[in-house]
């Protein structure tokens, strides 16, 4: 029995190892290519103010650059050490339109609602501000990348690999916990920002643990961000962005999130605590569902 769980131990360790090598490598990767990018766009790497004040095709050019490098990471650590598909990451289309909607509307309903609530108690105004469909394509595009990007990695990746060889509520706790540390370096970064990074990280994990289906995370982070920056107007994880409506603060930046955006708003944390147990409430339940149809199946042979 000893010898069964230090056995098991070090099996975590070399997992955590792996997981751990497979970010540092992500990182410097997409490190050096971003790096290539901003010296081909005449781009200094240490001025802050231009790095701010990237326009969004170069943004897209950058995004585009990472997530080659996160394809050749992942192709590298699936193929040659895991020995196992990228398609097992989480891409079966079994469900996958439905799980697209549901993201969807989990966007809508958390971004949309909070911000009617935050509009109504006057913590924020509205000022319409149309922008051209050109630069709506851009900037859904970019985020269509940042989804795919951050979801294979550490979805698909990272909360994949820990749930093979742990607790799935263990993985999920410190899968949402990396994920949130990916983000301690972004500009206007706030503590209440960073937790909620971290409910966020929960929530796009919390479908995953039972589906191991990539889709609905994908979508929910696609359309949380195109709806909190392009259309809503929010600095989106502490970076600015222009939507067709431009957000104005008034009043406690805890309460509406100031220059973090909604996800550093005491709002979003109130809103997200619940719909991770909605998820959680609804796979279980789907689960024992299937458990038990498939006991009467095994019982009526």
């Amino acid at each position: 029995m000893k010898k069964s769980t230090e056995s098991k131990a070090a099996n975590v360790f070399l997992v955590l190892g792996k997981v751990v090598l497979f970010l540092i490598l992500y990182t410097v990767v997409i490190g050096f290519l971003q790096a290539f990018g901003l010296l081909a766009m005449q781009i200094p790497f240490t001025d802050s103010d231009a790095l701010k004040s990237l326009s969004l095709e170069q943004n897209l050019v950058l995004m585009s650059l990472t997530t080659i490098g996160m394809i050749l990471v992942v192709l590298l650590f699936r193929k040659a050490i895991d020995r196992k598909t990228v398609k097992s990451l989480g891409f079966s289309f079994r469900n996958g339109t439905r799980s697209l909607f549901y993201g969807l509307l989990f966007a809508v309903t958390i971004i949309g609602g909070g911000t009617l609530l935050l509009y109504a108690t006057g913590y924020i105004s509205l000022q319409y501000a149309p922008r051209g469909l050109h630069t709506i394509g851009i900037s859904f595009l970019l985020f269509i990348l940042v989804a795919l990007n951050e979801e294979i990695v550490m979805r698909g990746y990272v909360l994949g690999t820990l749930m093979g060889v742990m607790n799935k509520y263990l993985a999920l706790f410190i899968s949402a916990l990396m994920f949130a540390l990916t983000h301690i370096f972004n500009w206007n970064v706030s503590f209440l920002g960073i937790t909620n990074i971290f409910l966020a990280g929960i929530l796009l994990g919390a479908a995953y643990i039972y589906t191991r289906n990539l889709w609905f995370p994908i979508s929910l982070h696609l359309f949380w961000n195109f709806f909190q920056g392009p259309v809503l107007g929010y600095a989106v994880s502490g970076t600015s962005s222009t939507g067709i409506f431009k957000i104005v603060d008034s009043g406690n930046e805890l309460i509406n999130g100031g220059m973090f955006g909604f996800e550093g708003s005491l709002i979003c944390t109130l809103l997200m605590i619940p719909a991770i147990f909605i998820v959680i409430r609804y796979q279980q339940r789907k689960t024992t569902l299937a458990a038990d149809m498939v006991m009467s199946e095994d019982r009526s042979l």
